[in-house]
């Protein structure tokens, strides 16, 4: 199973129903997030990809995290269409992030099938309810 987690870590101010703008938070949690997952579940490939071509070194620090523990983590950040998210909502936002995954991940094709989690969560039990996934 490949975990994907899509992020927008600079997001436009004018974002509406958007609860947190500070850029630092944002990355913060989106970093917490993926650390949790490389070394507190059995999920051993995860994709997070930003829209907001966030360039970020603490990426390649997770990176390392997920090479010592034979994991792979992939990094993806793109420039979504800040307008159509203003206009129709982060949902679309999310939308460009999954095709841009299913358009440019190396790894994405490595697994048979994939979940989906909002980036900046952390899900204590993935473990149990993945077990109970039928692919």
């Amino acid at each position: 199973m490949i975990l994907i987690l899509p992020a927008t870590i600079s997001p436009h101010k004018n974002v509406p129903m958007l609860a947190l703008n500070d850029s630092k938070e944002r990355l913060a949690q989106y970093i917490d997030s993926v650390k949790f997952f490389i070394h507190n579940s059995s999920v051993q490939k995860i994709i997070l990809c930003d829209n907001s071509n966030s360039q970020s070194q603490e990426m390649r620090g997770l990176q390392i995290e997920a090479d010592k523990l034979n994991k792979k983590f992939e990094y993806l950040t793109f420039s979504g269409d800040n307008q159509m998210v203003i206009k129709c909502g982060k949902g679309y936002g999310e939308g460009e992030i999954l095709e841009y995954v299913f358009r440019n991940s190396r790894i994405l094709t490595e697994d048979d099938y994939v979940l989906k989690l909002t980036g900046r969560m952390q899900l204590d039990n993935i473990d149990e309810l993945v077990k109970k996934m039928d692919p």
